[in-house]
């Protein structure tokens, strides 16, 4: 999933749409995606907002500046 897709979606996607997103080719597990929110050095640029404990959303624009910041520099 591409950038452009990503902003077509609305402000916020769901969980499983971000780990579509964060994985490129094949897809992060959702495991892995809680692990970042709780525990990754960038996880201020992902953080969901829950509206209630099943209904999670994530900020369009926070999914893609944490995609670059994770980016390495070569």
């Amino acid at each position: 999933m591409t950038e452009n897709e990503l902003k077509k979606l609305g402000d916020e996607v769901t969980p499983e749409v971000a780990c579509q997103f964060l994985g490129g080719d094949k897809p992060v597990a959702a495991s892995t995606l809680r692990g970042w929110v709780s525990d990754h050095k960038h996880r201020k640029l992902l953080s969901p907002i829950r509206y209630s404990c099943k209904c999670v959303r994530f900020p369009v624009q926070g999914l893609i500046s944490f995609k670059n910041a994770c980016r390495a520099q070569f």
